[in-house]
């Protein structure tokens, strides 16, 4: 019963979910800019503090060039297209489509290199309750040879896209569900890709679209953003445990990621106890079932086992550890989870104590 009032608690406690919000930059000249509720970044001017989203609120995201140079600050290309086509055409309209800022390894004619350009992101929730996506817009149209940038964020983690700028009049890149980092920061880094044939390493940006969410579109827990708790999420969060992974993770909000964090999962979000692997709400015999199907009951190979497969205790092992963390949360043949927890009855523990003594006789005839 202390664990189901633990788990509880704790839940009432968590952070309140950021709502959804987008915000809009356009990267261009400050002669051609974008009407209305949007973060016109020029090519002379080419911070952004206090940014506000596509309802005209300010968010108190900030977006500022750390590196040592940023964009070419002489003027913008304005070779990108005019009513694109989707998905590029449906985000941003044509003042943000038909100019670029852009930067060159060469000289060009800034008089020294612009090879990268990188932001730092300020301003976001720095609990890793919220998730954001980014989409990524450039064009350079009437050029023959390929000039892929590269656009990369840095925070919980790192992920990297990249887009063929050259001739482009629909494309967007696309990075979803980045974490900050604990300081409520990103880093995104622009610079040519690898692929990129031009001369000069030509690079671009001329849209760029931020939206933030709950994760799994709001739900607490849904680790795997497919809108459900499911058993992903939990496996997730178990390699998060093992991994010392904070940010995203950490649903009782102590500043780290235990078993504790698990439990609140199991038993708070998904109203269920260990052991019950196919997650309908009950640890009974059919979950025998499902891990037994799985054979991977102490088979030797490291790391292979999920929560679906027997690995209740969230080590990537499925070995009698797991039947001792999953009896001992009391939850065997006791049906949906009370909200107050209840004694076993004798009968069903002895029951699955038996299940327990055929355990080698099941892993040998599965040999």
């Amino acid at each position: 019963m202390k664990r189901v009032l633990l788990s509880l608690t704790l839940l009432l406690a968590l952070p309140v979910l950021t709502h959804a919000a987008v915000l809009q930059f356009d990267f261009g000249g400050d002669d051609f800019p974008t009407d209305g509720d949007i973060n016109n970044v020029f090519h002379n001017v080419q911070d952004v503090e206090d940014a506000i989203d596509i309802d005209g609120n300010l968010t108190g995201i900030s977006l500022m060039i750390v590196s040592e140079t940023g964009f070419n600050e002489v003027g913008p290309n304005r070779s990108g297209p005019v009513g694109a086509a989707a998905p590029m055409g449906d985000l941003f309209v044509d003042t943000t489509t038909q100019d670029n800022l852009f930067g060159h390894s060469s000289d060009f004619n800034a008089g020294a290199p612009r090879p990268l350009v990188e932001y730092l992101i300020e301003g976001l929730d720095k609990t890793g309750n919220t998730f954001y996506d980014f989409t990524f817009s450039a064009g350079r149209l009437g050029v023959s040879d390929n000039r892929e940038t590269e656009y990369q964020l840095q925070g919980a983690f790192e992920e990297t896209v990249y887009l063929d700028v050259a001739n482009n009049e629909s494309e967007v890149a696309i990075i979803s569900n980045m974490v900050p980092d604990t300081s409520g920061a990103l880093l995104l880094t622009i610079q040519a890709g690898p692929n990129n044939t031009n001369g000069d390493q030509f690079f671009y940006l001329g849209g760029l679209q931020i939206e933030s969410h709950g994760g799994g579109g709001g739900i607490l827990g849904d680790f795997n953003g497919n809108g459900s708790l499911d058993a992903g999420d939990i496996d997730l969060l178990s390699d998060a445990v093992r991994d010392g992974t904070v940010n995203g993770f950490d649903l009782d909000n102590d500043g780290s990621v235990t078993n504790a964090d698990r439990l609140v999962w199991i038993e708070g979000l998904a109203k269920t106890y260990v052991g019950d692997s196919n997650l309908d709400g009950e640890f009974n015999s059919s979950d025998f079932v499902v891990v037994f199907t799985a054979g991977q009951y102490e088979d030797g190979i490291a790391g292979n086992s999920t929560w679906a497969s027997g690995d209740w205790n969230g080590d990537r092992e499925f070995d009698s550890s797991d039947f001792v963390a999953a009896f001992s949360g009391g939850g065997f043949e006791q049906g949906q989870r009370p909200a107050v927890a209840a004694v076993p009855e004798p009968a069903a523990m002895l029951l699955a104590l038996s299940g327990l003594a055929m355990l080698p006789w099941i892993r040998k005839r599965g040999q």
